[in-house]
């Protein structure tokens, strides 16, 4: 059976956004992307729909790096390296929360829970873990956890987070009531030490890419894992669900192009470019400029209720979908 990592990638006919974005989340009806501005997309599974940027007020200057929705009651969840901001659909009405944080510190990564959940988490600059169970509103540092080097979230609105404590790696996850169990994690100890760019869940697959370009993907809770390599420069990491194995789907930044590529790789075959994200063609198109580089993408994930990949980044936020052979 053809697997994604097979299909030929073409740029999805979307809204353009070319204002710098760091994040989207998805939902049947809207996709939201937020960086330097917050834009809602009308989408219907079957239509281009329209672009709507929210005015929302006192965040000149902020970069958002997160966002959440729930349409229970039409509120969009924001985070910047400071603080949270709820708001609404329209960005009409807004609050700011302050995320607590000690002085010098700021928010690395913050992960929303499942659509309508209430809890969100954040792993900090410093490597701390914060949790909170109110939409972001107030947060508490977890004890015991040791330094966290990368955090994510399944479909199932479930964190995962990947830490070093005393020299030993481990993998965290939670469960929707805030319960935190530990995975073995039995990587190769060649594997162990490298530094963590990304981590990715979703279909029963955990995958992990390291800084200098290994990428390791288990379908059994961590008992085995398979590995490969792709070039160091790993920005973002999503897992496609599939009927066979899943596909591990990843960004890629070669900073001395200035060029941001993805990837995708089905665990026990090669991985492969597919796409080149900065003039938008497929690789291997012989029309490629190398002066039309865009710059960094920053995150990837897989939207499932349109069947493609959504890509943020300093060239704003762009959509690739996969047509597997016949």
């Amino acid at each position: 059976m053809p697997s994604w990592s097979d299909a030929r990638w073409h740029r999805a006919n979307t809204p353009l956004v070319a204002v710098p974005m760091r994040t989207v989340v998805c939902t049947p009806s809207l996709v939201v992307a937020a960086g330097e501005g917050v834009c809602l997309l009308a989408l219907d599974p079957e239509t281009v729909g329209t672009c709507i940027y929210l005015p929302i007020e006192e965040s000149e200057g902020v970069e958002f790096i997160s966002v959440g929705f729930t349409p229970s009651d039409a509120r969009v969840l924001l985070a910047s390296r400071q603080r949270v901001l709820e708001t609404t659909e329209a960005g009409d009405t807004h609050r700011w929360f302050d995320g607590g944080l000690q002085a010098g510190d700021g928010f690395h990564r913050v992960e929303f829970g499942g659509t309508g959940d209430t809890f969100a988490y954040a792993m900090t600059m410093q490597g701390d873990l914060r949790v909170s169970a109110d939409h972001g509103r107030t947060w508490r540092t977890m004890d015991g956890v040791g330094k966290v080097l990368a955090l994510a979230v399944d479909e199932a609105g479930s964190a995962h987070v990947l830490a070093i404590s005393e020299g030993t790696r481990r993998w965290l996850r939670t469960d929707d009531h805030g319960r935190w169990e530990s995975i073995p994690l039995n990587v190769p100890e060649s594997l162990a030490h490298g530094d963590v760019a990304a981590i990715a869940v979703a279909a029963g697959t955990r995958a992990i890419a390291l800084e200098r370009g290994d990428l390791l993907a288990s379908s059994d809770d961590g008992e085995t894992w398979t590995r490969t390599k792709v070039p160091p420069g790993v920005r973002g990491l999503t897992v496609v669900p599939a009927d066979g194995k899943a596909t591990v789907v990843g960004t890629l930044y070669l900073e001395s192009q200035d060029r941001s590529y993805l990837f995708a790789w089905t665990p026990g075959q090669e991985p492969s470019l597919v796409a080149d994200l900065s003039p938008d063609v497929t690789v291997g198109a012989g029309d490629l400029d190398p002066s039309e580089g865009l710059g960094r993408a920053h995150l990837v994930t897989w939207d499932p209720f349109r069947g493609c990949v959504w890509v943020a980044g300093a060239f704003g936020l762009c959509a690739w979908s996969p047509t597997l052979p016949a």
